[in-house]
Parts: C-alpha cells; structure tokens; sequence
C-alpha cells in the first residue's frame, strides 16, 4: 500500500504524463501544464484541521515554463502563498497571494483592518507584513486545486484532464489523514466543480448551513453580488467536515480590498468565532 508520499509522487507523474498525452505544456520548455499541490508533502502526511482549495492554477501555458512545481516535494514548510513569485511582484507580493495571506491573518485572530492593511503594505518581507501566526498557518495547512491544470478559463483546459483532474483533486483532499475538519474554498458557486465534487463524492450530502450577502453593486462596469457561503457533508469520507465558501473576490485587484474584500473579511470574521475557530 502506497504512503501519503509515495500517491503524491505517483499523482504527480500522471498528471505529467496526460499533459504530455495532450500536448498540454509550456511552449519553450515543453514543460507540463500543472501544478499538484500548493504546500509541502509534509502537510499532507502530518493532517491538519484545515485545508485550502481553489478551482484550478490560472495563467498560461507559457507560465508552464517557469513552474517551480517539484518545490512541495523538495522542500519542508513550503507555500506557495509565501515563497513563489507570482507574476514577477516578489515573493508573496502579488495582488492574489497578499488575499491568500489576509485570510490567513483572519484565520488566525487579526482583525478585518489589521488583514487589509498588511495586504495593502509595501514591506517586502511576508512574515514581517502578516506576522508569524498567520504564516505558520499557511506553512502548516494544505492547500491544492480541485483540478491539478492550468488555464485562466477553466472550460478551455481538455475535458479530458478537468474530468481526471477532479478526480484527483477529490483523492487529495480524502489523502490526509486526520481528515480535514474546515475546508476553505477559494470559490464558492454551489453548482461549480470544487462544491460540485465535494457533493456528488459524498452522496448529494452537501447541505447549506449559512449564506450571508458580502457584497452588492458594481466592481468596474457590471453589477456584482458575493456572497459567503458555509456547508456541512453529511455523508461520505469527508463526513461532518464544513466546507467555509469566500467568494472569488480574493482574486481581485488592490481597488476592490476596501470595497469588496474588507466586508468580506467583516464576515469570515464573525463566523469563525461563530464556529469557535478564531
């Protein structure tokens, strides 16, 4: 029987081998277009309560070319949220990954200001911007796609790999053990894949438990509604586990923080101390 380490790696080499099948690589260095995991293997094989869980990796395939995809499985304590270099802003520096930070802080007591000023802050240096509880959270908590392949439109990525890559997105998350008891959705439309999967691998047993209106009014040129979103699985290997939804305002640009991620923020807030988490 494979370890938790061992169904990474073997995970890892199909996804290599059905992007080479569709020709679904990087256009200079043929490299594969995925990314696996976002956190070291070793989150994966010590558990934790939570895991974090978007749709799937945004970009081109030119960003195939650049994709330190290996560093989860060389090195301890990684994140990608904190030591990769997203769209040449610096490490940590780029606009989704000080989002992913400010939950983190949310996550662990800071308050909604507190997050959006250290999201705001030019300090280079991630863990003097977020503090130490906040990064710790993110060294210590996995975090993957639903599906391992990279696209900035998920339809435009081969049926073929979104089909398989839910699946394996579904494996990774029953991986660890202890089982996860809050997953933090990235996304949380109830009909799209990462709740979709969660809920036709568990019997239809998703049931919402909370939905509270974020946002509503236009970002930009069009009308926007967002909403937080909270679901428990009722059955299945992920039983008992609450799926926590932010809406995608996390990927946003910096002119939505005030308008649109601090309310949001205001919200995963009071819920958390709703659920006894923060």
């Amino acid at each position: 029987m494979s370890t938790i380490r061992q169904r990474l790696v073997e995970l890892s080499e199909e996804c290599e081998a059905l992007c080479r099948r569709n020709q679904f690589v990087g256009p200079q260095t043929g490299q594969p277009n995925f990314r696996l995991i976002y956190t070291s293997v070793d989150t994966y094989e010590q558990g934790n309560d939570f895991v974090i869980i978007g749709l799937n990796p945004g970009g081109s395939q030119a960003d195939a070319d650049a994709d330190e995809r290996d560093r989860p499985f060389q090195e301890i304590g990684y994140s990608a949220y904190l030591d990769d270099n997203f769209q040449n802003k610096g490490v940590g520096g780029s606009d989704f990954q000080r989002s992913i930070q400010g939950i983190a802080m949310i996550m662990t007591g800071s308050s909604p200001s507190q997050a959006i000023s250290a999201m705001k802050s030019p300090t280079p240096s991630v863990e003097d911007r977020i503090g130490a509880n906040a990064t710790t959270f993110l060294r210590s908590t996995p975090s993957l796609n639903i599906i391992p392949f990279r696209h900035s439109y998920l339809k435009k990525v081969p049926l073929q790999l979104r089909r398989r890559g839910a699946e394996i997105g579904w494996e990774l998350l029953c991986l660890m053990m202890p089982k996860p008891k809050y997953i933090i959705t990235l996304t949380n439309d109830v009909n799209a894949e990462i709740w979709k999967t969660i809920r036709d691998n568990s019997e239809g047993s998703l049931k919402m438990t909370c939905q509270e209106r974020v946002f509503k009014g236009y970002i930009g040129s069009r009308p926007k509604t967002r909403n937080y979103r909270e679901g428990r699985v009722m059955k299945g290997p992920l039983k008992a586990a609450t799926l926590i939804g932010l809406p995608a305002v996390v990927h946003d640009k910096q002119d939505a923080w005030d308008k649109v991620t601090a309310p949001l923020f205001e919200v995963l807030s009071q819920r958390l101390n709703s659920l006894g988490i923060a």
